[in-house]
């Protein structure tokens, strides 16, 4: 007994094609939807479609398409959720213009840790503290040499090549290169002011095994910091004279420490985030060491904040505050982020994360994503 299968002809087999007329491709869907997601008129959009030589048809009918695209409808209530947000920020940070210490700096030599946390970690305000680490053994033994002499020839990673690359933050794992620790060391007695190599945090040298000796040679200072935290995990950042760090905002409270040398770190404050062109991740478009207002308009009138971070001294940099470093000096810093409050205040969760299921027929998206 035999079966015949119905087949479909070939032609119900394919997916009919959409007719595109002639200079029209997937990026003019694209155009189309971020116009529209940001409130441009539709009358605008197609009349710019037609100046470009589609019909009126056409250009009409492909609107109405990419606004029935359920992500169109969904990005267009993300956006005036975070337009809201913007514009609100854009006008406190042009009130803050009017204050005449917001572009100062408190620095003092004496602050109890209850102090530290009342006056600046809980009101997400920047503080120099001069000194405060002075007494750590590490100001008076540490530099490339001693880490030679200490941990011998050791393999290490530090990043490289940062001056072929604007983005070389962001493009932090390309650069990431293995050496050893003699030639980061002479490399470092040879050269003059660079950009071009640096171990920074990233590179983890004190997560190293051998490496924990080191961890002897500084301390939390009495309340600052929890406890609980290993101090391997501090950040620990070594480089010549003329290493830059741009421009950017971290996702938690930061206590930057200085060892050896002098580092300048310039600091925005978060209200003027939507001023400072935060258009990657967490970095700014702005080189905050020659501002061009042609370029960048909204920065005129950003109130500026520098700190010059001497050896013993430690500066908070809280939250959200954008800020750039840059090292005068060879310099070696340590970085700590246990922070003792409750984590909710300390960590901004800026990068989005999946949560929950959404709601049968519900517009609504504040259930579904945690930003």
């Amino acid at each position: 007994m035999s079966t015949t299968l119905n087949r479909p002809d070939s032609a119900m087999q394919e997916q009919k094609k959409e007719y595109l007329p002639a200079g029209y491709h997937s990026g003019w869907d694209g155009w189309i939807a971020e116009n529209l997601i940001k409130g441009v008129p539709r009358s605008r959009v197609q009349e710019r479609l037609c100046e470009r030589g589609f019909g009126e048809a056409f250009a009409k009918g492909r609107i109405e398409k990419v606004l029935s695209d359920p992500l169109t409808r969904l990005a267009r209530r993300f956006f005036l959720r975070e337009q809201k947000y913007a514009e609100l920020l854009a006008a406190l940070s042009y009130l803050r213009e009017g204050d005449e210490n917001a572009g100062q700096l408190e620095t003092t030599e004496a602050l109890d840790a209850k102090d530290f946390y009342d006056r600046f970690v809980l009101a997400n305000r920047p503080v120099l503290i001069k000194g405060l680490v002075r007494g750590w053994p590490a100001l008076a033994k540490w530099s490339p040499d001693y880490f030679l002499q200490t941990l011998g020839d050791i393999p290490i990673e530090i990043t490289d090549g940062r001056e072929a690359d604007t983005r070389y933050e962001e493009n932090f794992q390309q650069h990431a290169a293995r050496t050893s620790l003699s030639s980061f060391v002479e490399r470092l007695k040879q050269s003059g002011p660079s950009n071009n190599f640096y171990l920074c945090a990233k590179n983890d040298l004190l997560g190293q095994p051998k490496s924990r000796v080191l961890l002897k040679d500084f301390d939390y200072p009495p309340g600052y910091l929890s406890e609980a935290a290993p101090k391997s995990l501090a950040g620990l950042w070594v480089g010549p004279a003329g290493t830059w760090t741009a421009l950017h905002h971290d996702a938690s409270n930061i206590l930057f420490t200085q060892v050896c040398g002098t580092k300048s770190v310039r600091l925005i404050a978060p209200i003027f985030l939507p001023r400072v062109y935060n258009s990657r991740s967490c970095w700014s478009d702005v080189d905050i060491r020659a501002l061009d207002f042609s370029q960048f308009p909204l920065m005129k009138g950003v109130p500026i904040l520098e700190a010059l971070v001497c050896p013993g001294d430690a500066l908070l940099i809280p939250t959200g505050w954008c800020h750039a470093v840059e090292s005068i000096e060879p310099s070696i810093s340590l970085s700590f982020t246990n922070f003792k409050h409750d984590r909710r205040a300390h960590v901004w969760r800026w990068r989005p994360g999946l949560r929950g299921d959404p709601h049968e027929g519900s517009s609504s998206t504040n259930a579904d994503l945690e930003l």
